[in-house]
């Protein structure tokens, strides 16, 4: 949930048309845990392995923007290594915000705001209250069936993620349970 914030204010990004040879500049203003620590350390801004791609908020921000998405497969074949991805992740900016670390203690806030500067005249900013999924920001059925279809994509049958969301939408006794454990066993074939 740490940069979950960060990666949708980057997709909304994306999803307005905007990609990365149209940016100059990109400044995220968060809260520690995104923009501090390991997630916003120098090292992020060259992670060395999967696990540092996955911990670096550059890096999810810039897959975001360089693919419209952010699921395993942005860590297949080591992209954190090419020239469009260190120039992009060059071309953000964190900005560990006081505001937003006091939203975060005080009310557990974990949104963001993102300036985007353009190579054209102008800029576009996006501020994400509470990140999708977040008990304050739901998924709606549709959203959650679409994210459970595609981490599933590799690992299971098609409908499963269907079955999966019937079947918890009905939870109330023992044998439902124990359908969605049957259902969560995956065979490999």
């Amino acid at each position: 949930m740490r940069r979950k914030a960060a990666i949708e204010a980057v997709l909304r990004l994306y999803h307005s048309g905007i990609r990365a040879d149209g940016l100059r500049k990109l400044i995220l203003y968060g809260h520690r845990n995104v923009c501090g620590g390991v997630q916003g350390s120098p090292q992020a801004f060259a992670p060395a392995s999967r696990e540092a791609a996955d911990h670096s908020t550059p890096y999810v921000m810039a897959m975001a923007l360089l693919r419209g998405r952010l699921t395993c497969r942005e860590y297949d074949g080591a992209p954190w290594k090419t020239p469009e991805v260190k120039a992009l992740m060059a071309k953000i900016e964190l900005v560990e915000d006081p505001e937003r670390n006091k939203a975060l203690d005080t009310e557990g806030i974990l949104g963001v705001r993102l300036v985007a500067e353009l190579t054209n005249p102008g800029a576009k900013e996006i501020t994400v209250q509470q990140p999708k999924g977040h008990p304050d920001a739901p998924l709606s059925d549709a959203e959650l069936l679409e994210k459970m279809t595609w981490l599933l994509e590799s690992l299971a049958p098609a409908p499963t993620a269907e079955r999966l969301l019937d079947l918890c939408s009905r939870l109330s006794t023992a044998e439902d349970v124990q359908r969605l454990v049957e259902t969560c066993i995956v065979t490999q074939t």
